[in-house]
């Protein structure tokens, strides 16, 4: 009776395991040493779909459907294990019955018997669907959402591949950056759908005359980027930009009316030109901002004699680092709104600078000499110290409790002991932690190890303030980080926002993303919001807040409180965005800068 129990008990445990199998998508072999023969389990043939009867079994074989360089990996697997007598695991493709590649897991350790190695044992997972999804994050990851083309992340990656294989090899490439001219004319007169009708067309342009051997990647905004590689130093590259602008120069047909484009295009020699994907940004850079000086519609190559130009940057520099001390900086402050209760949740924090010479000088034009200089450093602790101050100021005046988020830049989080800085700070100026978020764009991932990211977000969530992934879809994602860091916040991007009332794609692309946070436990913010439809879709989509020109443009501190009371006011009397927006357009007008 305690056999025939014991094994009904194995018959049960060994059903089970097969269950488990089935269901996990999971098959065992074993690999014998003497005769050089694999024995699969059911569920391994299952997920393989191949007949027990008619499969050659031998590991030549076996070996022959994995993809030739995982057949090599899987080799190496085995005879590591077989040396060390130790456990190994490989992620591998193989060729089923019906003709497609699987992605597998396989794990494989010594089989012993008496003490002697006499083959192999492990197991195999199908992580298909896995991997496909992963796939699909990592084209989200590295495609610009409007054109279809690589993104700004994407971009530096194959840029410090090109110029790392022109430096290896002895070959010639080049990079071009294409800035379309009088963009913004085209956004302000037809409306931002036609804006982005007219970027879709040159990306479709650039595609058709470059071919594809060209990588081309929108960069942001009108800004695009191409790889060439090159045979010969002398090959007429003047000549090849010409032709874009050529193709890009003209009238077009937009849905909206017509507008007129033309193109500048700046080019770099590489690895000439650029050694390192900084240096060869720079001196493009430096090519185009020449060409537009020189009258726009033109295409020129670097010249070491550009650089002058950077002395001017420099000089901008120079009064930027006066700044910190001579209060000139600013911090102007744009509200997010909780699109449940119509309540100002918070502020974000922007830092504005009124030059003592030349006026207020746009973000865009001193933020990169902040970071090319390295005080952005130094800005971003002075705008973390002067918000963290200003709401202290603001709840001793009995302003409600709102929520105040401040940029980081990877090189303040990166370069200095910034748990200890915003300690101290939250200290010095004693401004509740709870009531600070600090947002961190996807570019913090890139060349770095999850490993400190996570030791230091770990540091800051202790301190009780608040995380916010922004920018999120612009750059380097990955569900992965989402999962395993202690982010409170999601912030999508703009350009997922932008034409979101008439673009079903962008709608499904991010009701998926508001999904997934939500399921992460995540709050989601939604930035660039400026039309009262793209609020109507936000909210159908279950959003949580909204920030944007939509409802109010960045204002200063003392206008801040005021603008947060008209909002809830008008969403206190149930008025919509739209007559919101009419009633407050001094709030809602777009500034110069950005």
């Amino acid at each position: 009776t305690a056999l025939r129990q014991a094994e009904q008990l194995l018959l049960q445990r060994t059903a089970a395991l097969a269950e488990a199998h089935r269901l996990g998508r999971m098959g065992s072999w074993f690999y014998r040493l003497g005769d050089e023969q694999v024995v699969w389990s059911e569920e391994l043939f299952a997920l393989a779909g191949y007949d027990p009867a008619t499969f050659d079994m031998s590991h030549a074989n076996v070996l022959a459907h994995f993809e030739p360089d995982d057949a090599v990996r899987l080799v190496e697997m085995q005879r590591q294990v077989l040396k060390t007598g130790g456990m190994a695991t490989a992620d591998l493709r193989f060729r089923c019955a019906d003709g497609g590649v699987s992605d597998f897991i396989v794990n494989c350790k010594a089989e012993l018997r008496d003490g002697k190695i006499i083959g192999l044992v492990g197991t195999v997972q199908d992580i298909s669907e896995r991997k496909q999804a992963q796939r699909q994050l990592e084209h989200l990851a590295f495609t610009d959402p409007l054109t279809g083309l690589a993104n700004r992340a994407l971009f530096k990656r194959s840029l410090n591949e090109t110029i790392g294989r022109a430096l290896l090899e002895d070959t010639f490439a080049a990079l071009l950056l294409i800035d379309l001219d009088h963009f913004k004319e085209v956004n302000d007169s037809l409306g931002h759908a036609a804006g982005d009708e007219l970027l879709c067309r040159v990306a479709a342009v650039l595609r058709r005359e470059l071919g594809p051997s060209a990588f081309i990647a929108r960069l942001g905004g009108d800004e695009f980027a191409v790889l060439l590689e090159r045979t010969s130093i002398n090959d007429d590259l003047t000549a090849i930009a010409d032709g874009l602008v050529d193709a890009i120069t003209g009238p077009i047909d937009l849905a909206n009316g017509e507008a007129f484009v033309s193109a500048t295009v700046g080019i770099a020699n590489l690895p000439e030109d650029g050694s390192s994907a900084e240096q060869a940004m720079r001196n493009a850079d430096l090519a185009l901002y020449m060409a537009k000086e020189a009258g726009r519609s033109r295409t020129l190559v670097f010249e070491p004699a550009y650089a002058q130009a950077v002395e001017l940057r420099h000089d901008l520099a120079r009064h930027l680092r006066h700044a910190v001390q001579d209060g000139s900086l600013q911090a102007h402050y744009q509200p997010q709104v909780d699109l449940r209760t119509g309540q100002v949740a918070g502020f974000e924090s922007l830092l504005r600078w009124n030059h003592p010479e030349r006026g207020p000088v746009p973000p865009s034009e001193f933020i990169p000499v902040a970071e090319s200089s390295g005080l952005i450093v130094d800005l971003g602790l002075w705008i973390l110290r002067e918000s963290c101050r200003q709401g202290r100021a603001w709840l001793d005046a009995g302003y409600p409790t709102r929520t105040i988020a401040v940029n980081v830049s990877p090189a303040q989080f990166w370069n200095m002991d910034f748990e200890t800085a915003v300690s101290a700070v939250l200290t010095e100026t004693g401004f509740p932690p709870a009531l600070l978020c600090l947002e961190l764009t996807e570019n913090l991932f890139v060349d770095q190890s999850e490993h400190r990211i996570s030791r230091t977000l770990s540091a800051l969530s202790a301190l009780g303030v608040r995380l916010a992934l922004d920018d999120f879809g612009s750059g380097y994602s990955s569900l992965g980080y989402l999962t395993r860091l202690p982010f409170d916040r999601l912030k999508v991007d703009r350009s997922f926002v932008d034409g979101i009332a008439t673009r079903p794609d962008k709608r499904k692309l991010l009701g998926g993303i508001i999904a997934l946070s939500r399921g992460l436990g995540m709050t989601v913010i939604a930035e660039g919001a400026e039309r009262p439809a793209e609020v109507d879709v936000l909210t159908e989509l279950g959003c949580d807040i909204v920030q944007g020109y939509v409802f109010s443009r960045p204002v200063t501190p003392d206008m801040a409180p005021v603008v947060a009371a008209s909002i809830e006011r008008e969403a206190l009397r149930g008025h919509t965005v739209r007559s919101m927006m009419e009633e407050r357009a001094v709030f809602a007008a777009a500034p110069v800068g950005v």
